[in-house]
């Protein structure tokens, strides 16, 4: 009996310690994104979703719309063009659930920027996005399958601003 519980205990530290590397891979992902959009590289968001991302990817927005990897960097990339800079770009991965093959991973957006509206003024756009990101494995590892935004919060020089 004391063999069986001392495996069972070492089974969920390993399987605990797993999780644990496996939420620092997700967040070293999530990162090097956050740095792309940061520095507005759309090259570099196109290569982590190619190399990261399954080829039936589907992105949600926070109301339902879905578009594809391409479509979702291609409407980045036009949106980027108004962008002066970013103050700050994070997203953080807060837990990970894992179930077979399949991973959800709860992620926050943090990011703060400078933009140019329609009239040339310079804007101040600040907002957090809670999404659900879901991960595959297959045989050369985790590939993100689906990003859902949940939630979407904005402002628009420190006055909240619709989003829905």
């Amino acid at each position: 009996m004391i063999k069986f519980g001392a495996l069972v205990a070492l089974g969920l530290l390993v399987g605990s310690a797993q999780a644990a590397d496996l939420k620092g891979e997700l967040q070293l992902i999530y990162s090097r994104l956050a740095k792309a959009s940061k520095t507005k590289d759309i090259a570099a968001m196109r290569k982590i979703f190619l190399l990261q991302g399954t080829r039936d990817f589907i992105y949600t927005d926070h109301k339902g719309r879905k578009q594809s990897a391409t479509e979702m960097i291609d409407d980045t990339e036009s949106m980027m063009k108004q962008v002066v800079s970013f103050t700050r770009a994070d997203m953080h991965v807060d837990s990970i659930a894992a179930k077979g093959k399949t991973l959800e991973a709860s992620v926050t957006s943090d990011w703060e920027m400078t933009l140019k509206g329609p009239n040339g003024k310079v804007h101040v756009v600040a907002g957090t996005e809670k999404q659900l990101d879901t991960w595959i494995y297959i045989r050369r590892g985790w590939k993100l399958f689906r990003m859902h935004i949940k939630s979407s919060k904005a402002t628009l020089d420190g006055k909240p601003i619709p989003t829905d």
